[in-house]
């Protein structure tokens, strides 16, 4: 088979994957929306759908700025492989779409420890306006999901837990076991150490460089996703305000991979928003997955694929 005819096959077979978990999501709205007018429908599809789409190329972009420097990726793959992902999840439950983001990443970088890495950072951010939203929601009384909450401090706590105070435990640990230990596993344990500590600080150099875009480009997107909501609201007849359209939000979020797996049903405001973020994103998969295979597939025949090249790449040392 050509190479062409192998970039058809891959983008048919995942094509095809993705177009069943939409039809999955689709019956799991279909009652909802069921009476909506089709002008009140086309109406939230151009304005509710392009603010989101919009929010989407600034996670392109942001994803790009860590990308670029850890993974050394171009900023087109980088922001192709966003694009191409991005749709998953909306229709896969219980974010088994970072799986999907953490391997398209390792095969792209060519590293499953940059990959992971660059996975943490990106995710972080959403994590912290997220832990700020409920926040707003408990301020109000209005917040009722309190393991979600727990969940989003406790994975904070740990991720700042591993950018600031593993690698210095990590170096203690490599000072005492060069000191006190001299059998044939010490090497092999020391190389381990240092291989983790220099990912760790590789990923601390990248947030210390780009944490002001992050930061920028995290608020910009929070608000556009707001405002998403908001607009949903307004065209549903709703009264719009900040503890409605957060809570919007948050359902939709919730609510989502429910219908997915459990078949339950969603009320008519998560319907619509999930329909809403749905279609233009489901439009932009069709029109990057053949470009991004383009580039993807390259990848896989340079060779780099390999767990030594990995830390090689990891540790920051040319081969």
């Amino acid at each position: 088979m050509t190479c062409y005819g192998q970039r058809r096959g891959i983008a048919f077979a995942l094509g095809l994957v993705f177009v069943v978990m939409v039809a999955r999501t689709a019956l799991g709205i279909r009652s909802a929306i069921a009476f909506v007018p089709l002008r009140t429908l086309a109406l939230l599809l151009l304005s509710v759908g392009g603010l989101y789409f919009i929010s989407h190329l600034l996670r392109a972009v942001r994803l790009a700025v860590i990308c670029v420097p850890l993974l050394e990726l171009t900023l087109r793959k980088a922001i192709l492989l966003h694009l191409f992902v991005a749709p998953w999840s909306l229709v896969l439950p219980m974010k088994l779409d970072e799986l999907v983001r953490a391997n398209e990443l390792s095969v792209a970088g060519r590293s499953w420890p940059l990959a992971i890495m660059a996975l943490l950072i990106d995710r972080v951010m959403d994590a912290v306006l997220l832990l700020g939203l409920t926040l707003v929601l408990y301020a109000s009384g209005t917040f009722d999901n309190t393991l979600l909450a727990v969940m989003i401090v406790v994975a904070l706590l740990v991720i700042c837990a591993t950018f600031l105070a593993l690698p210095i435990m990590l170096e203690t640990a490599q000072r005492h076991v060069f000191a006190h230990h001299y059998h044939a596993h010490a090497r092999q344990v020391l190389v381990a150490i240092d291989a983790v500590r220099r990912l760790l600080i590789r990923g601390r150099a990248t947030i210390a460089t780009t944490w002001p875009f992050l930061v920028l480009s995290s608020l910009c997107i929070c608000a556009l996703e707001l405002a998403a909501a908001g607009v949903a609201l307004l065209l549903m007849g709703i009264p719009v305000g900040p503890v409605a359209t957060i809570s919007l939000i948050l359902r939709r979020t919730n609510q989502s991979w429910r219908m997915v797996v459990f078949n339950q049903p969603v009320d008519q405001q998560v319907a619509l928003l999930t329909l809403a973020f749905l279609v233009p994103m489901l439009i932009c998969w069709l029109l990057v997955a053949l470009p991004y295979l383009d580039s993807r597939l390259p990848s896989r025949r340079e060779g780099g694929l390999g767990m030594p090249g990995g830390y090689r790449k990891a540790l920051g040392t040319k081969g």
